[in-house]
């Protein structure tokens, strides 16, 4: 568990680098068609490469913030996966010129839902409370809706009036959803829930913050055990009573 919770913060370095690197080719390419005004195939293809990468980069880089909390794991090794498969399609695309239509369709697919992985695995760093809890995956149903029905007239060609309601209609819930879901957070967000021992043991009114070792979350806990609802981590705490001759001394955690 040690050696995961190493890399993840590796991998996450890595994609922001490249996200960094990729928009500064960018500008550079751009201030050189600017001030040279040659804009030939190589500095098209440089250009297109560096956007593919940027753009990938990006929505990697939001499943792998998931990825770190281990929150939504579903959503978070699949929109890696597809963030590379689109990168690797499109430079074949920029570079070898296969620009037939299977490959072009295939590339607006995976740029789609790239970008679909990257919007859920955000939503999914909002952590709301039991009554509300729906919202979320209700959230990854549009926007997943949404993503496939745009897929499907594109890919098939199809121009039926009905599937452009239907795609509105996903739209407008897509958009309702995914404002819900961090308004919904504000209002009544969770805080780690905890398993408190019996009040005779510990006093209730000791109120204690602390930020999660492994994720960072914060919050505001009572004696007993805690449940990290970003990564799972179990704390104890305890306070050791008074006259026992702990005064003091830090509280104690396992």
């Amino acid at each position: 568990m040690a050696v995961w919770g190493g890399c993840r913060p590796s991998l996450r370095r890595l994609l922001l680098a490249s996200l960094i690197g990729a928009l500064s080719v960018s500008a550079l390419v751009g201030i050189y068609v600017v001030v040279a005004g040659d804009f030939g195939d190589t500095q098209v293809r440089i250009l297109f490469t560096t956007l593919s990468l940027a753009y990938f980069s990006m929505t990697a880089l939001a499943c792998a913030v998931i990825l770190e909390r281990r929150r939504a794991l579903w959503l978070a090794w699949p929109g890696l996966a597809v963030g590379a498969a689109g990168f690797v399609i499109s430079q074949l695309v920029i570079w070898l010129q296969w620009d037939c239509q299977p490959m072009a369709k295939t590339l607006f697919v995976l740029v789609l839902f790239a970008f679909s992985f990257a919007h859920s695995c955000l939503l999914a760093l909002a952590s709301l409370g039991p009554r509300v809890r729906w919202v979320f995956p209700a959230a990854v149903v549009c926007i997943f809706s949404l993503a496939g029905l745009l897929s499907t007239m594109v890919v098939f060609g199809l121009e039926d009036e009905l599937l452009f309601r239907m795609t509105g209609v996903a739209g407008i819930l897509d958009a309702a959803a995914t404002l819900a879901v961090p308004v919904l957070y504000k209002l009544g967000g969770t805080a780690p829930g905890l398993v408190s021992a019996p009040a005779s043991d510990q006093p209730a009114r000791w109120q204690i913050e602390l930020a999660c070792p492994r994720c960072g979350y914060r919050g505001v806990f009572a004696p007993g055990l805690i449940h990290c609802p970003e990564c799972a981590l179990e704390i104890r705490l305890s306070i050791p009573e008074a006259g026992t001759g702990a005064t003091g001394k830090r509280l104690r955690t396992e």
